[in-house]
């Protein structure tokens, strides 16, 4: 408790608002999630700006360890940017691969510090993984096989055979089967 005679300083210091950049990964999705290796996904990323300054960001995609994309973007205070990429998924899989976005502000000194890093787990089939069951063997030669000859609007077409998706089951989706027999995922 204070004494009523007693006198107290107080100082004021004035101080500025501390000021920051602030960009950020804040979403990452992928569609779809499983395909046949060669297909494409698209890969949806937001990013946003929650500092006071006007920001240049770079955002860098990763499947594994390989980079697959690299992009730049000029945001505005409070601004969001979205990026969409096709990944053509050929020369991946099969298998789970692992796709990283990684935002990065290019002002930040101590070592461009990553500004959020967002994570999907993607599967990867074989190519001629007809009955999605990770597998190329005899079952999926055998539901070409049996589409074969068969066209996008005929009875009996099934689209899951016809592996490089021109409308078509002919020798081409048979060679597909044939080419990745007995490859898994």
């Amino acid at each position: 408790m204070i004494a009523a005679t007693q006198t107290i300083d107080l100082h004021y210091i004035k101080s500025s608002p501390i000021t920051t950049h602030d960009g950020k990964m804040d979403s990452f999705t992928a569609q779809p999630v499983e395909l046949r290796s060669g297909q494409t996904m698209t890969l949806t990323m937001t990013v946003k700006n929650l500092g006071d300054f006007s920001e240049t960001v770079q955002v860098i995609l990763k499947a594994d360890n390989t980079q697959i994309a690299s992009f730049t973007r000029s945001i505005a205070v409070g601004g969001t940017d979205v990026i969409v990429f096709d990944w053509d998924t050929t020369g991946f899989g099969p298998g789970v691969v692992r796709l990283n976005a990684t935002a990065l502000l290019t002002v930040e000194s101590i070592g461009n510090m990553p500004d959020g890093t967002r994570s999907i787990w993607v599967l990867i089939r074989p190519k001629g993984d007809v009955n999605n069951d990770c597998t190329v063997n005899i079952t999926d030669m055998a539901l070409v096989g049996v589409a074969f000859g068969k066209r996008v609007g005929d009875i009996g077409f099934n689209p899951e055979a016809d592996l490089n998706n021109d409308g078509a089951i002919n020798i081409v989706d048979l060679a597909i089967v044939g080419s990745s027999f007995g490859q898994f995922s």
